[in-house]
């Protein structure tokens, strides 16, 4: 068996998108297409849809949506490279001919954020990166980014590459709010300072994570797992047991 090129890799996975999702959701046929409710939102009526033939999927109510490899990276918290090891192993090949850590940048660059070299002289004059939410078109401008959809960990590490400090300024909609959580995990292991507007207030990462807890009714033993997990990426062992202290703190007060 040859070597697999990243690409091939992408085109299979769209090939195959009914039976991927199909592994994480339940899905419905309906006409030409496939549904369910959506795994990134809080909804009793199914709003995403999988079109086979295009190879894509779609959420109608909170807008997700793109490849199955976008939808494995969102649902198990994976990076774009982590999706394709993983496809690749899941179809036969070896540890020899699965693609290394550095996939074709053409293949990778809708994960990175676009206008984000040309404003590195900005962002860094500032110090800072502030993340805003949207649904319209994404993209840089001084030191601001507008993102339509969770972090990933390749923006996180193109964001630590700049600067050490990101705030995150997201409305309070159930929408921004799960974008918020999620790239905070993304973000917390490669930058040191991650603050989240709210309430008119920067608080700390914990502090917005305990905030969104509430706001959103996660279960508890989901909560502790992820927050867990964000703690235990932490490379440096004395930062890593000051944010595990203030998370015991600030989440179970005496």
């Amino acid at each position: 068996m040859p070597p697999l090129d990243v690409q091939s890799i992408v085109d299979r996975s769209r090939d195959e998108i009914v039976e991927l999702i199909g592994e994480y959701i339940q899905l419905k046929k309906q006409g030409s297409s496939y549904v369910a409710c959506c795994p990134f939102h809080d909804e009793k009526t199914p709003s995403l849809s999988v079109n086979p033939k295009k190879g894509i999927w779609k959420c109608f109510g909170c807008g997700a949506g793109t490849s199955p490899i976008d939808f494995i990276m969102q649902y198990d918290g994976l990076e774009f490279i982590e999706v394709i090891r993983k496809l690749a192993k899941r179809w036969g090949y070896t540890e020899q001919q699965i693609p290394g850590s550095n996939p074709n940048r053409s293949t990778i660059k809708r994960y990175l954020t676009p206008g984000l070299a040309e404003a590195k002289q900005a962002i860094r004059k500032e110090g800072k990166i502030i993340i805003r939410f949207t649904n319209e078109p994404i993209g840089t401008h001084g030191h601001t980014v507008t993102l339509n959809r969770p972090i990933y960990s390749l923006q996180a590490k193109e964001f630590a590459s700049i600067v050490e400090k990101v705030e995150l300024y997201p409305s309070q909609t159930p929408q921004e709010l799960e974008w918020t959580r999620k790239s905070i995990y993304s973000l917390v292991p490669h930058l040191r300072d991650v603050h989240v507007e709210w309430n008119g207030s920067l608080v700390t990462w914990v502090d917005a994570l305990i905030h969104i807890f509430n706001e959103e009714s996660i279960p508890l033993e989901e909560f502790e797992r992820a927050v867990i997990r964000c703690i235990a990426a932490i490379s440096e062992p004395l930062e890593r047991d000051i944010w595990q202290t203030y998370f015991v703190n600030q989440f179970y007060p005496k």
